[in-house]
């Protein structure tokens, strides 16, 4: 959901579609170069999409667990016999995106049931290469169906289409 207090303007916007469903996974909505971006991060990887024409978005960026897993610094050098290192990464941590800057897309990983620390890692997306920036403590409980996200009201945002007129009585 959207607001545009300049316009008196709300509306609402899908997140991207793959083969008919909504993306799933966890996702951060901002606002990079004056276009509206999306970033994911599912079991099979991360993505970076743009919305264009105010209604449809194109994916910009993508890349697999698989190349990324030993960059993370997480002891997993070690051999399976039956998984796959990235599902294993995958399945016991929580892996968010928590903002896009055109260059990095910046990831918080944490344990999952009992860590109250993250990792947070910046992805750059030209080359590939994953740089450990330092720990965030997380105070109380962090939920993955999170509804409410900031963006910088200074940023200029992109017509989005769908919008509707809010109409108040006074």
């Amino acid at each position: 959901m959207w607001y545009d207090t300049e316009r008196d303007l709300t509306g609402s916007l899908n997140l991207p579609v793959i083969e008919g469903k909504v993306i799933g996974g966890v996702t951060d909505v901002g606002v990079c170069a004056d276009e509206i971006t999306c970033c994911r991060a599912w079991s099979g990887g991360i993505e970076v999409w743009r919305l264009t024409g105010g209604s449809h978005w194109d994916r910009m960026h993508a890349a697999s667990w698989d190349g990324m897993v030993n960059m993370f610094d997480f002891c997993l050098g070690m051999k399976l016999r039956n998984k796959n290192m990235s599902d294993l990464f995958y399945k016991r941590r929580i892996i968010r995106p928590v903002g896009f800057d055109g260059q990095f897309v910046y990831i918080a990983v944490r344990l999952k049931y009992r860590d109250n620390t993250e990792k947070l890692f910046s992805w750059e997306i030209e080359t590939g290469r994953i740089e450990g920036k330092g720990m965030i403590t997380i105070k109380g409980t962090w939920c993955r169906d999170q509804a409410f996200n900031y963006a910088n009201s200074m940023a200029r945002v992109p017509q989005i289409l769908k919008g509707i007129s809010k109409e108040t009585d006074i």
